[in-house]
């Protein structure tokens, strides 16, 4: 049998959230754990944080973060946000991870 791995994806119906997203699905857990210290950094009040991979970008700040993908502003989005979906999704991941779908019978 093929090797293969089942994880959750992230979508949204926010068509200007959709490449973030698309990015965020193919991050390793260790990535996602990075994006969610450096939002709870600047939740604590540090500043000068950005977090992404190849075309999406977030400049992350206490309150509002904002979105680019390549250097062109997408939109703003709330950092508690933000922090919620990559916590929530990283705990999908880490079930996943936890709890295989398929044995090696």
């Amino acid at each position: 049998m093929p090797e293969y791995k089942i994880k959750p994806i992230i979508t949204t119906h926010n068509e200007q959230l959709w490449i973030m997203f698309g990015e965020i699905n193919d991050m390793p857990i260790s990535m996602i754990q990075d994006g969610i210290d450096t939002c709870n950094l600047a939740l604590e009040g540090k500043k000068g944080y950005n977090w992404g991979l190849d075309v999406f970008e977030l400049m992350i700040d206490k309150e509002t973060s904002v979105l680019e993908y390549h250097g062109e502003f997408i939109t703003k989005i709330s950092t508690k946000d933000i922090l919620k979906i990559l916590q929530d999704y990283k705990k999908a991941l880490d079930y996943f991870q936890n709890n295989p779908s398929h044995s090696d019978d």
